[in-house]
């Protein structure tokens, strides 16, 4: 009789063991599921996040958006960016594509050319002095996008003459700062259009204005933390060793043998800056953009890795977008624009903001470990 109990008790326990072993499978393969729905989420979000923080596009791409095979469901606006007035734009443009003028982003004064009238070129009005060539007021740039019709979900596709056309970079930053979440330049600029033997038109088009109920979608900026004010870039070049002020210049402007514009009357740069090369070192010869590899190999030779937090700057914040833009969609954090560039702190106090006029190497050994 005991064994009798003894084998039903060994039998129950190894019908519940068997049970527990069952259940527990199928517990870890239903957590298995879950973490692979989870990672499979994560990468199709990141993939997502990568796609849509790709600044460089192809012609074939823009085309593919232009005729309809992209995503329907898609708002986009395709804009030909060129400071110097609309004639190239009335001479042939993507097709759909609208003018704009970079004034419409940055408080301008260049007519009469050079020293201007102290009146803005977009808007004929009156402007603090200080904020020549900087990014304009967020109520300004709401005013701009509204004209447009552009929200934070529109993707906005740019082009100029090349892809290292710094009148476009200009936008494209401003749009990013501002908090559009997907602005695209077409690599290569109308030219690599052309030679793509893609289609031009000559009618003009115009963006369709937000209405009375349009609303941008976000506070504008979205990203203030892409831009570097001039006492900010003072006080780091001070005290934060792991910060890089690069200069986007020309080796002369950087050298302080020239300033590079006929409204700019010192020459020099920041104290403690480093040279980053000029613009047309971020062009290949065919017009299109040069790889993130070849950014790091200019940071390198002014003893500069993406480790380091790096500010941007150029004259007024045009040429300097390009290397921003390039860092950006490689995913880069702990970049900025000093959008004030050499213009706003060569109008300063030189006690308070000193000038260098030393070449790119002296430069360099600065920060040599």
């Amino acid at each position: 009789m005991k064994v009798k109990k003894i084998v039903l008790l060994l039998t129950l326990s190894l019908c519940l063991t068997a049970c527990g072993t069952a259940d527990n499978k199928e517990d870890s393969q239903n957590q298995e599921k879950t973490s692979q729905s989870k990672e499979e989420e994560s990468v199709e979000e990141q993939s997502a996040d990568m796609e849509q923080r790709q600044v460089f596009v192809s012609p074939e791409w823009v085309k593919s958006v232009v005729d309809g095979e992209y995503d329907e469901g898609q708002k986009y606006l395709v804009i030909n960016v060129d400071w110097n007035g609309n004639d190239a734009y009335m001479e042939g443009h993507v097709p759909g594509a609208v003018y704009m003028t970079s004034n419409e982003v940055e408080y301008t004064d260049w007519e009469p050319w050079p020293q201007g009238d102290k009146l803005d070129d977009l808007t004929g009005e009156k402007f603090d002095p200080d904020e020549l060539y900087n990014l304009r007021a967020a109520d300004e740039l709401e005013s701009f996008m509204k004209k447009f019709g552009i929200d934070k979900d529109t993707m906005l596709i740019l082009y100029g003459t090349s892809s290292n056309d710094s009148s476009v970079g200009r936008v494209a930053f401003a749009c990013l700062y501002a908090g559009v979440e997907n602005v695209k330049i077409m690599d290569g600029g109308i030219a690599n259009w052309k030679d793509s033997g893609y289609p031009m038109e000559t009618d003009e088009n115009l963006p369709a204005s937000g209405d009375d109920s349009y609303s941008f979608g976000t506070t504008i900026p979205a990203h203030p933390e892409y831009v570097l004010s001039l006492e900010d870039t003072k006080n780091k070049l001070k005290t934060d060793s792991n910060f890089r002020l690069v200069s986007i210049r020309s080796k002369e402007e950087f050298q302080g043998e020239k300033s590079g514009y006929e409204y700019i009357d010192l020459a020099g740069e920041p104290k403690g800056a480093v040279w980053g090369r000029n613009i047309g070192d971020y062009g290949n010869e065919d017009g299109t953009i040069v790889t993130i590899e070849t950014v790091k190999e200019f940071l390198s030779e002014a003893n500069t890795t993406p480790d380091n937090e790096i500010s941007f700057y150029c004259g007024t914040g045009w040429r300097a977008t390009i290397p921003f833009l390039i860092c950006y969609q490689e995913g880069i954090e702990d970049i900025t624009l000093f959008d004030g560039g050499w213009y706003h702190w060569s109008r300063q106090n030189p006690d308070e903001f000193p000038v260098q006029k030393i070449s790119p190497e002296e430069a360099a050994k600065l920060y040599s470990k």
